[in-house]
């Protein structure tokens, strides 16, 4: 196992240079790590840390009795583990998705309700009161996650979510300028980062920078992020 003490990234997530892992994985099960240095597990798997998510589920507010919630990239549950500790939830109650067969076992194992493999395929019946996610930052999947989460949201539900600091920052995501979509569904045919700004304009929503906090996650990694909380009008 000493090839884990550093992981080489030659990549880029959402145009960030990582270079290299600060340090191995910590606190992780053993089949996780192994997941994540064969590449079964992305690269880019960077669990929250614990100071961010007491944040999140602080932000996210007061869970009711009968309100569903939703965690649309899981991972192997931390963060909704954190949620079922500080509210009336039990995990059978909270709705997960999770696109790594090996997470979602273990997701599997610890009680949460698994609805679903990929967020962006995923149209359910009845919307969510709650949604909280740290989404994938590769290749602007955070941003498209985000639009798909707020299409599920109830009006007046609110979503508590980890981007990266590049999506705020012009020029952002050089090369993807052109992925423009009517993704709302309100004939607003707009570039991702303009939908976003759509969204936080458009709602009660507040943004919170937290620079390089992800140092302190379980897979540590440098990426600058930011909360971005938005309740849904």
């Amino acid at each position: 196992m000493n090839n884990m003490n550093t992981f080489a990234l030659k990549t880029y997530n959402n145009n960030i240079n990582f270079g290299t892992r600060i340090s191995k994985p910590v606190n992780m099960a053993v089949n996780i790590t192994e997941g994540i240095v064969k590449g079964d597990i992305s690269k880019h798997f960077v669990p929250t840390p614990d100071s961010i998510i007491n944040l999140m589920i602080q932000e996210l507010g007061y869970i009711k009795p009968g309100e569903k919630v939703l965690e649309p990239s899981a991972g192997y549950g931390h963060i909704v583990g954190k949620l079922t500790k500080s509210s009336v939830l039990t995990p059978n109650k909270i709705d997960v998705i999770e696109p790594v067969e090996s997470l979602r076992n273990v997701l599997y194992s610890k009680g949460f309700n698994l609805v679903g493999y990929n967020i962006l395929n995923y149209h359910p019946e009845e919307q969510y009161d709650k949604i909280i996610m740290n989404p994938p930052f590769d290749n602007g999947n955070d941003i498209l996650h985000l639009l798909h989460c707020y299409k599920l949201l109830k009006p007046k539900g609110k979503l508590v979510a980890i981007l990266p600091e590049n999506d705020f920052i012009p020029p952002r995501r050089p090369g993807y300028e052109k992925w423009m979509k009517d993704w709302l569904g309100n004939g607003e045919i707009k570039e991702i980062n303009e939908h976003l700004d759509n969204l936080l304009k458009t709602n009660d929503s507040k943004t919170i920078k937290f620079g390089k906090a992800f140092t302190k996650s379980d897979v540590p990694d440098d990426v600058e992020t930011r909360l971005v909380v938005i309740k849904k009008r």
